[in-house]
């Protein structure tokens, strides 16, 4: 064989076998239990790039849209570190998802832990990836778990300070403040640390003092952080939360100058503009104020800022209340009000301000309306939105009992005139009503003008046409509306409604009539004004009536829920001079005496009169000798019981004084009403007997026998040995009797139970009207999807929600069933939620998904979490509207 053939025949044997060569050097490389170089290399290289920067692209792609969606809310302090709120949360779930499931994979397939040492350096990172995805998931248990792995098997590594850091912000996020305290001191020890990790490090401190209120502290770190900081715009907003915290610490120099700062630096016009508007509500003093007024006046000559005109007035209102110009403050609101157009969330500052102005003033008339309209307009999730709401509901019932004060006086007042002196009377009344409205018309049609004046002069805020102008057509058409009404599009539109009035020329029509010759709108007849006049003795004494109870309860709502007490002394004491009633007069008495004890006790401000009426001692004297026997004679005399019971029941006792007082004064529905809420909040109380025993007599009063025939009997079974159960038990011997004797007893009052003879009482929960459904949240849950026979169908259902929980959820294992609560309701359920917060993150992103579930979200069916407990009472008893009831209650609210 010449050489030519033997080196032919090698290279074949070589090309044969090159391919088997590879894969062996291949798979030695890929083994995890070898720290050879090659087997680093490519463990590293693939840990690197298949993993760590996959799910790192992945998370930033995630951040980058709930960035551009979200909107800045300047009313509180910015957050160091943006974070989606539940729902936010739900829709990063699949870049997330594709995150954790990147990395699992790789800690998986490419740890190299040999002796208790990895040698694949990118591990650390991938783990971290993983816990910052589980982080912005809102699943902190895992995220926790994973940082907090990192920190003790990584410590030599530089995933170390990144780890610690949002071990931190997982425990805030979590608000566990003392577990973050806890870890912050092992982040703070790590030295030599690079630029980057400085600054995560002085930005986390800035974040974990911000949670405590330490707002000094913060303001330090957030210093250092801005001196690391190489990010224009990242320095600007951490000046910006730097102002925040001068202001919030009264610092008003200090907190004016970093916001100038920021005004003049922020190369994003929102944070510029609020820095300019924030300036307002920093001024404490006179010194700082002409400036910042001088600033925001410009402000408002600037043709880019007509959409901001409504925080701009309300930031010279700020300044106004500071200076004391309260009027030119309110007139600044109302400006701010009529400006909003688009911004709910100033809208409704405006109205909250004005309505803790007209409050603090104690004018709460106005300060219901506005209450009202505050609560019309903010977020459910503005920080004092229940407090706003219940402040608005008691002003509510509150003004119900004033308007009724005076709208009865002066029905009275005009029923008292004769005959010509009424006509006059009502007359007047018709021209002042004229009047105003013509004048509140003038109004509208000057502010249209005014609007349409400012947008030509601006040519709007991209100096455009007016009618290319969004802002500037929406204040028009709004104002138009205000002024004319909701009108088709047609010539001589102005005549097209009874009561428009026509301008200035038109011919045919004065100011104050239409063509039809018609009134103006809204302008009351002299008919319209005599009906509600009563004529007969039992008409007056009608409103006389409702007038008593209405100055009662005010003093009540003055007192209970406003702590208002000259005003609550004011309306009881004028009930008693005004009206000599035995039904309001025990009671008036003894709010009086316990209004006097109050004002006497108070510890600010000591309290003297020299009317000795004006004491707790007068009317403690007047009901000890006028009812030495009543309930309330016996408090008075025995005090000392409200100390022997525990906090629970000194609390339950005082409800039941006003379910009792409420009794008193023939509040029947009342009395009812706040019994069931001492039942619900005081169920362990020894006062608890008193309330259920309290409601069969307010339901006695009523008539209503089966519902006092109930009550007695469950109190009578429920507290056999109290004075209460014994009393209730005595009533419903005489009650039966009764009934029998008069033959008018119901089915369900004649039915005996068989083993006693009595009368068969419902069982407690049927008894008080409870739910079936007992409220499980640490109980396994099911998500339940109602789909009514003909609403779509089933099957492209379940595929729906199938990819829903394959896009959203691909890392849980849940189960999807098809079943029927009756024949013409059938049901998917998924299985696999842990608990109630599990599940009710499930159900967020479940309605808040119309792409996976496009069908199911057009057809509006019914929806909800439910426990395994719970599914099994609603299979039984079907009652669906039942359940969302409970739901509502006991998930929701």
């Amino acid at each position: 064989m010449n050489i030519c053939e033997l080196y032919l025949q090698n290279r074949i044997w070589v090309k044969r076998h090159h391919y088997f060569f590879f894969l062996l050097i291949l798979a030695a490389s890929c083994s995890t239990k070898n720290k050879g170089f090659l087997n680093r290399a490519y463990h590293n290289t693939t840990a690197r790039y298949n993993g760590f920067f996959n799910a790192k692209e992945s998370i930033k792609e995630g951040l980058r849209n709930f960035k551009e969606s979200r909107e800045e809310n300047y009313d509180d302090i910015l957050p160091i570190f943006p974070f989606p709120d539940q729902e936010q949360s739900t829709a990063l779930f699949p870049e997330m998802n594709r995150a954790i499931e990147k990395t699992e994979k790789v800690i998986t397939r490419h740890s190299m832990e040999i002796g208790g040492k990895e040698y694949c350096r990118w591990i650390d990172n991938n783990y971290l990836a993983k816990g910052i995805a589980h982080h912005y998931k809102r699943e902190f248990k895992e995220a926790i778990s994973t940082f907090s792995y990192i920190s003790k098997k990584y410590k030599d590594e530089d995933a170390q300070p990144y780890a610690l850091g949002w071990l931190v912000r997982s425990h805030l996020r979590n608000d566990e403040l003392n577990e973050a305290s806890v870890v912050l001191p092992a982040l703070n020890k790590l030295k030599e640390l690079k630029r980057k990790p400085s600054l995560f490090r002085q930005k986390v401190n800035a974040d974990y003092h911000i949670a405590r209120g330490n707002y000094l502290e913060a303001i330090d770190h957030i210093q250092q952080a801005i001196s690391l900081e190489r990010k224009r715009k990242n320095k600007v907003r951490l000046y910006f939360i730097m102002a925040q915290l001068h202001q919030r610490l009264d610092n008003s120099n200090e907190a004016i100058a970093a916001y100038r700062y920021v005004a003049k630096k922020s190369p994003d016009y929102d944070l510029a503009f609020n820095a300019g508007i924030s300036q307002a509500t920093a001024v404490k003093g006179s010194a700082n104020s002409f400036s910042v007024k001088k600033d925001l006046q410009k402000l408002l000559k600037d043709d880019k800022n007509i959409e901001y005109h409504d925080q701009i007035y309300y930031a010279l209102a700020e300044i106004s209340f500071t200076e004391r110009e309260y009027e030119e403050a309110v007139d600044y609101l109302k400006q701010s009000i009529d400006a909003s157009i688009n911004n709910n969330r100033q809208k409704g500052k405006s109205f909250y301000r004005l309505a803790r102005y007209y409050f603090g003033e104690k004018r709460y008339q106005p300060a219901s309306t506005y209450y009202d309209s505050s609560v019309a307009v903010l977020p459910n999730s503005h920080p004092e939105y229940d407090e706003i709401k219940s402040k608005a509901k008691n002003l509510k019932e509150l003004v119900v009992h004033l308007n009724k004060i005076d709208l009865n006086d002066s029905l009275l007042v005009l029923a008292n005139m004769d005959p010509l002196e009424l006509d006059d009377r009502i007359n007047e009344i018709i021209q002042q009503e004229r009047e105003r409205i013509l004048r509140e018309q003038r109004q509208q049609e000057l502010k249209a003008q005014q609007a349409l004046k400012n947008a030509k002069g601006s040519g709007g805020s991209n100096g455009s046409w007016y009618f290319y102008n969004s802002k500037a057509k929406q204040q028009g058409f709004k104002e138009f509306k205000d002024r004319w009404g909701d009108r088709p599009l047609q010539d001589n539109w102005r005549r097209s409604q009874k009561g428009a009035f026509a301008f200035e020329g038109e011919e045919g029509e004065t100011e104050e009539t239409s063509a039809s010759g018609g009134e103006l709108a809204g302008l009351p007849s002299a008919a319209e004004l005599r009906e509600p006049i009563p004529q007969t003795t039992q008409e007056k004494n009608k409103l006389t009536q409702e007038t008593k109870y209405a100055l009662y309860q005010s003093g009540l709502v003055y007192k209970e829920n406003f702590q208002d007490y000259d005003n609550a002394i004011e309306a009881f004491e004028n009930l008693l001079a005004r009206y000599d009633t035995t039904t309001y007069r025990l009671p008036s008495y003894y709010q009086l005496y316990r209004l006097y004890l109050l004002k006497e006790n108070q510890k600010e401000t000591e309290f003297f009169s020299f009317d000795s009426k004006s004491s707790s001692f007068y009317y403690k004297d007047l009901i000890l000798y006028e009812y030495p026997e009543s309930e309330f004679a016996q408090l008075i005399k025995n005090p000392e019981g409200l100390k022997k019971q525990n906090e629970n029941d000194k609390d339950a006792l005082r409800q039941y004084q006003k379910a009792y007082l409420a009794y008193q004064i023939d509040s029947l529905d009342r009395s009812i009403a706040l019994a069931s809420e001492g039942i619900e909040k005081y169920s362990r109380s020894t006062v608890t007997p008193k309330f259920y025993f309290l409601q069969a007599r307010a339901y006695g009063e009523l008539k209503d026998i089966a519902a006092f025939e109930k009550k007695l009997a469950f109190v009578a079974q429920q507290y056999p040995s109290t004075e209460e159960g014994k009393e209730a038990k005595r009533m419903l011997d005489l009650l039966r009797k009764a009934l029998a004797s008069q033959n008018q007893a119901t089915a369900d009052s004649s039915k005996t139970d068989e083993a006693t003879g009595e009368p068969a009482t419902a069982n407690a929960a049927e008894s008080e009207g409870e739910s079936p459904f007992i409220f499980e949240p640490s109980t396994q849950h099911f998500y339940m999807v109602c789909i009514p026979k003909g609403s779509m169908n089933t099957n492209r259902a379940k595929v729906e929600v199938s990819n829903f929980n394959g896009r959203f959820f691909a890392n849980k294992t849940l189960n999807i069933s098809l079943t029927f609560l009756s024949n013409e309701l059938p049901i998917l359920i998924v299985k696999g939620l842990s608990d109630k917060d599990d599940a009710l993150v499930y159900h967020s992103a479940f309605i808040n998904d119309n792409t996976e579930l496009r069908v199911i979200a057009r057809n509006e069916l019914d929806m909800f979490p439910i426990s395994k407990n719970n599914f099994k009472t609603l299979f039984l008893n079907k009652d669906v509207e039942a359940y969302k009831q409970f739901f509502d209650k006991n998930y929701i609210e």
